[in-house]
């Protein structure tokens, strides 16, 4: 975590091949109060948290992130300026989302896009190694889906009026998110995206 302050270390700041910076550990600027992202690494190696900020646009986000993205409970209404590789999580949990634009094709761990306001899937990953959760949001149009999701998939009750089975392949469990309090115990004052599965 960090400590209410932009810890950048310089010594960690390598200029690349294409004459920008690559950053060679994690970036935590969550919790600060910001309403941009206010510098720009080409690559991130390690995790870059950005998460619990005023963010309305994702500018001047990493293009790559060797580890995980976290850009939870901000205001962000779409993905655009996000990274287009991410090598762990992606959690864009608890924001106002009205589209995944701007989402990579691919996540190598789990994709947690719920506690939003989705009414469609459409832009979102094709394939996910871990699990996939987009409960807690209206959706309506099952029309794009992922393709694969590696483990579990967790969703809402009106969406499993249909066979998920059908729409990709589910190599894990799909989870009425309604059933996910007694599944973790989770307790009464726990914040939403939390016992959403984030």
């Amino acid at each position: 975590m960090n400590n209410g302050k932009l810890n950048i270390d310089s010594k960690y700041i390598i200029k690349n091949e294409n004459g920008n910076d690559d950053y060679y550990g994690d970036i935590d600027i969550s919790g600060l109060n910001l309403e941009k992202i206010p510098f720009y690494f080409e690559n991130v190696y390690g995790d870059f948290d950005c998460s619990n900020n005023k963010l309305k646009s994702l500018m001047n986000c990493p293009m790559n992130v060797e580890g995980s993205f976290s850009c939870y409970m901000n205001e962000l209404t779409n993905l655009i300026g996000g990274p287009k590789k991410v090598g762990k999580n992606y959690i864009c949990s608890a924001n106002k989302l009205i589209s995944l634009l701007g989402a990579p094709s691919i996540i190598f761990e789990d994709f947690f896009c719920n506690v939003n306001e989705l009414e469609s899937l459409e832009y979102t990953p094709i394939t996910i190694v871990g699990n996939y959760n987009c409960s807690k949001n209206p959706i309506k149009n099952i029309q794009f889906m992922p393709k694969t999701v590696g483990k579990d998939f967790y969703c809402d009750i009106y969406v499993l009026d249909i066979d998920i089975q059908e729409l990709m392949n589910v190599n894990g469990d799909i989870i009425n998110s309604d059933s996910m309090r007694d599944i973790f115990d989770v307790p009464d004052d726990a914040p939403r995206w939390l016992y959403d599965g984030v």
